[in-house]
Order: C-alpha cells, then sequence, then structure tokens
C-alpha cells in the first residue's frame, strides 16, 4: 500500500498471499510472478489490463478480486481458468467496461458482484449460471441495462441493488422472481414502469430492507404484495412520491410526514427526505 515507483515492477515473490496497492502505475504483473497462494487481489483506481493480469495469473487460492474505478478495463475476459473459485468481484466505476464474457457463468463460486456504474449494456444468457450469488449491485446512470431472462434463474439472491435504469425481461414463469430476497436497493430509475416492475414481482414476503432514491416512485404497490416482514424503509428524493399504499384493514394509518401519506408497515425504522409531491393530506 501507498507504494510509489517510476516504472514497471520487476518482481514479485510467488508465495504472496494478498497484493492490495491503490493506483498499482502499470498495466500488467511482472511476467516472473506465478502465484500459488495468492488470495486476494485489490487494485482499485490502476492502470491494469485484466487482458495482460490473466497471462500470467492462474490460482485456484484466488477469491477476492477489486479493481474498482480502473478506466483501461473495457471488458472482462474469461476468468474461469486464472480464478475458477472466485467469491468476490468487484469492478465498480470501472466506466469504460462494455463487454462480459460468456464463460462468466463458469465462475460458480461467486457470491459477489458488483458492477455499478460501468458502461456494459447487455449481460450474457450464462449469467444465471451464477446460482450462487448472494449480493448483486449493478446498473449506470448513464446507460440502460439489459437483463437476460437466466437472472430469475438466481433463486439465493438476498441482496440486489440497481442503479440507473435496469430493464427485466418480462417472460418468467415464477409468481415470484428472487425467492430470497431480503435487501433491495433502487437508485435513479427513471422508467416508472420498470420501477413498478420490481417492486411488484420481487419476493415482499421474504424483503426486510426496501431503500429507494432519487427514483420515479408514486406510490408503493397495493395489489398481490405482502411487506409483513420488512424491517426498514427508506426514501429519499423521491419527489413525485404521493403516498404509501393502503395496507390490509388490521394495519392502521399513523401519521403524515412532509405530506405522504404513511400507513403502519410495522418497520422498526422508517425514513423519509426530500419533499414528495402531495395535492391533498388529511390529518
Amino acid at each position: 500500500r501507498n507504494v510509489h515507483i517510476c516504472g514497471d515492477l520487476e518482481y514479485l515473490p510467488n508465495a504472496l498471499r494478498l497484493f492490495d496497492w491503490n493506483e498499482y502505475p502499470s498495466s500488467s504483473l511482472p511476467f516472473t510472478f506465478c502465484p500459488h497462494k495468492i488470495f486476494a487481489l485489490k487494485m482499485p483506481q490502476s492502470n491494469i489490463s485484466l487482458d495482460k493480469l490473466l497471462t500470467s495469473l492462474q490460482s485456484k487460492t484466488l477469491k477476492y478480486m477489486d479493481f474498482r474505478s480502473c478506466e483501461y478495463i473495457t471488458k472482462l475476459p474469461d476468468l474461469s481458468v486464472s480464478a475458477p473459485n472466485l467469491k468476490e468481484l468487484v469492478l465498480s466505476d470501472c466506466n469504460n467496461l462494455v463487454d462480459v464474457h460468456q464463460s462468466v457463468g463458469r465462475l460458480d463460486k461467486l457470491v459477489y458482484l458488483e458492477m455499478g456504474e460501468t458502461s456494459i449494456s447487455v449481460l450474457p444468457p450464462s449469467f444465471g449460471n451464477l446460482t450462487r450469488l448472494k449480493t448483486i449491485l449493478f446498473g449506470s446512470f448513464d446507460h440502460l441495462l439489459h437483463l437476460p431472462s437466466s437472472i430469475y434463474e438466481l433463486h439465493n439472491l438476498s441482496d440486489l441493488g440497481l442503479y440507473g435504469t435496469v430493464i427485466f425481461p418480462k417472460d418468467f414463469r415464477f409468481r415470484y422472481i428472487f425467492p430470497s430476497l431480503i435487501k433491495l436497493t433502487l437508485s435513479f430509475f427513471e422508467i416508472r414502469s420498470e420501477v413498478d416492475f420490481i417492486l411488484t414481482s420481487c419476493c415482499t414476503r421474504t424483503l426486510k430492507y426496501l431503500c429507494i432514491y432519487n427514483s420515479n416512485v408514486v406510490t408503493l404497490p397495493e395489489k398481490n404484495v405482502d411487506f409483513t416482514r420488512l424491517h426498514s424503509l427508506h426514501i429519499e428524493g423521491c419527489k413525485l412520491l404521493q403516498r404509501t399504499p393502503r395496507f390490509p384493514k388490521s394495519i392502521t394509518k399513523r401519521r403524515h410526514t412532509n405530506g405522504v401519506r404513511l400507513y403502519d408497515l410495522k418497520c422498526d425504522h422508517l425514513w423519509f427526505y426530500g419533499e414528495p409531491h402531495s395535492e391533498n393530506s388529511d390529518t
């Protein structure tokens, strides 16, 4: 950490277990570096090129990769040979990342994937093979991300964070998608129909944490939803929001906050920020 060198790095010990170097200056690691115990590669804000990196890197012990904010990463190549046991992959803020290799589905040990603020517009169908995934954070404020139908095979997904606008396929055979979902975060969603689809189709029966930021949401869905396990509702900057829905009669109206009609969700925590729009409000 906090090392600055002039020129390329010439040597690294092959017994190295952790490589943690912010702003690593070269596009590759030393060609003599053949790690056999490497556990984690953390190289945010670096000049690294994944194609060059993977030519010398093949490790069954590698579990964690962090390449956030690496502007020279333009595609995610085949990692299934170089890091077949990878558990966590972070590529957030790699603004020039546009392509994901179809072999991504072979990373069957992957449980955490972070790809927010990239330029990816489509994911390969093999993405649905990542059935151990528990956490996904992806999307972009500048690009639409179209998801494959295979996304609905991720039955173990418990934490889903979506940024910008993500387009979900509408051809699914399940009553609810993501049956293990516990936390859902939506940020800067502009297409209202996509917001409605996600809130209606995700398995609300398991949902404990719902966070919606700066999105075009007018109301939470009223039909075919069950928020009985919801612990925390956090809504911020949603200026079109008018009210929460009318829940079953056993759940009574509690109060007004910033002009929004709130009903008792039996939440442990409830936050509202901003100035949502409301034409009428009654006490």
